[in-house]
């Protein structure tokens, strides 16, 4: 036994020598400017500290990854959030039938539903026009999307598990929060999106209407959520996003409605705290105002206009809904040619051009090598018909499943879970309306984060209400 001590022991010790060597290394290397010297050198205990808890920690390495922005290879679309899932997956094929993963089966709606959209998507890089190696690697990258999904689906054995896993996203939104503060004093450019990128706009909204229901109106406050909120408030101001201010706004009205409807601990706690929550409001105004915060809103509220391409100066767009629109044009365009099974998934980005209608200078600064910009309409013309209602059947399945999970709920942290993961569905529902961002990359990882951990809720309790109804005594005998 002592030997085993003793071994551990010195097992320790090396780690942090190691550790410590390291380190003094990495500050070196960026001392003398050897950037990419002290990056691998950083990567080296990191990716041992990965390996060895992999099996522990692998959900939370995913949600990490998905605050890693940019793309190591475009055409492919390679991202660390793509490369950690793919080790996820080969995870779970090798391991599938251990403890490490629950038994849940999914229900059959969702069965169906998901492989109604997933073979919508193959058959749109088959029968696309523009078939090639890219229109079904593209088509793959949405199977990846779904399965990962389904892995999740399978590791969670619990409702408290969900709620760590979601409070976990909220608190590296938070870091990735004080990484774009510390880059908007340092630049002075007040729309920075630090290492997370363009993601983070949406991150951070979803971040606070988490915190905001999980911390503050279905639960206790404490001091940790409240510097949470703080600052993904700050980056939800100063990425100066409307469509995610409008996200949040729309999903917290839906979710005090929801809230005081279904819980009846949730009504009493919103009386009571709804002077709090005014007095909050009022200070956080005054705080705007002091740190001069408000400009940043009045200027891109100034900004709405609903005359489009009516403008005083000689600017061709004033606004980024004028640029969409144009983005739009093509992408309506695109559709009308391609109705049934649209041009293939991802692919709108790669082939707009065969489709324009506009003025050549027009297109190659508005719509070339963009997505469509709203998530529905991505599915329209790079899926067709055939896909865009495959992928409304699938998400509104799941927003059933995570509203009926509600209902299942039994105690009220179990309802306070699946009211927050209802809120979450329903704020993808209404982000896609006018955000493409759900179709790739790590809001696409995002999404079907969401979407596991909502059917995994849904499936514990409803295993939980049979198990309790089968405990129940037969008072009329056998």
């Amino acid at each position: 036994m002592q030997n085993i001590i003793r071994k551990d022991t010195k097992f320790i010790y090396l780690f942090y020598g190691i550790a410590i060597l390291l380190s003094v290394l990495c500050v070196l290397s960026l001392f003398f400017e050897y950037y990419k010297t002290s990056l691998l050198i950083f990567a080296i205990p990191l990716l041992i500290f990965v390996y060895i808890k992999f099996a522990d920690y692998f959900k939370y390495f995913f949600i990490g990854s998905l605050f890693v922005g940019g793309y190591y290879q475009w055409p492919l679309r390679v991202q660390l959030s793509l490369l950690v899932t793919f080790s996820i997956i080969f995870f779970f094929l090798t391991n599938k039938d251990t403890l490490i993963f629950n038994e849940l089966i999914l229900p059959k709606s969702i069965k169906y539903s998901a492989s109604a959209i997933i073979f919508a998507v193959y058959i749109s890089s088959i029968l696309t026009p523009f078939i090639s190696f890219y229109s079904l690697y593209y088509a793959t990258l949405f199977f990846v999307f779904a399965f990962s999904s389904y892995v999740i689906f399978r590791s969670v054995k619990s409702c408290e598990e969900v709620d760590k896993l979601l409070y976990f996203f909220a608190k590296i939104a938070s870091i990735a929060g004080l990484i774009i503060i510390l880059q908007i004093l340092i630049t002075g450019n007040l729309r920075s999106v630090g290492i997370t990128q363009f993601a983070v706009i949406d991150f951070v909204a979803f971040a606070f209407v988490t915190v905001l229901f999980r911390n503050f109106l279905l639960s206790k406050i404490d001091r940790y959520s409240l510097i949470i909120s703080i600052i993904v408030l700050i980056v939800l101001i100063t990425t100066q996003s409307r469509f995610a201010w409008l996200g949040f706004l729309l999903t917290s009205i839906y979710g005090l409605v929801v809230s005081y409807i279904y819980s009846d601990d949730a009504r009493i706690i919103l009386k009571k705290r709804f002077p709090i929550f005014i007095i909050a409001v009022i200070l956080a105004i005054a705080l705007f105002f002091i740190f001069g915060l408000e400009k940043i809103i009045t200027s891109r509220i100034g900004n709405v206009s609903l005359s489009l391409f009516q403008n005083a100066d000689d600017k061709l767009v004033s606004n980024s809904l004028e640029s969409r629109v144009f983005i739009w044009i093509i992408a309506l365009n695109t559709f009308i040619h391609n109705p049934i099974t649209g041009v293939g998934y991802l692919m709108f980005s790669e082939i707009s051009e065969n489709y324009n209608i506009l003025p050549e200078f027009v297109f190659n600064l508005f719509v070339k090598d963009l997505d469509a910009h709203t998530t529905y309409l991505n599915f329209l013309c790079e899926t067709g018909v055939v896909g865009l209602v495959s992928f409304l059947i699938y998400v509104i399945t799941i927003f059933r499943y995570s509203l009926k999970s509600i209902k299942l709920s039994k105690n009220f942290e179990e309802t306070k879970v699946s009211i927050l993961l209802n809120l979450l569905v329903f704020f993808i529902m209404v982000h896609s309306i006018y955000s493409g961002a759900f179709t790739m990359g790590q809001n696409a990882f995002h999404m079907h984060l969401i979407f596991g951990l909502s059917i995994a809720n849904y499936v514990l309790l409803k295993n939980k209400d049979k198990s309790t109804h089968n405990k129940r005594p037969n008072l009329f005998g056998n």
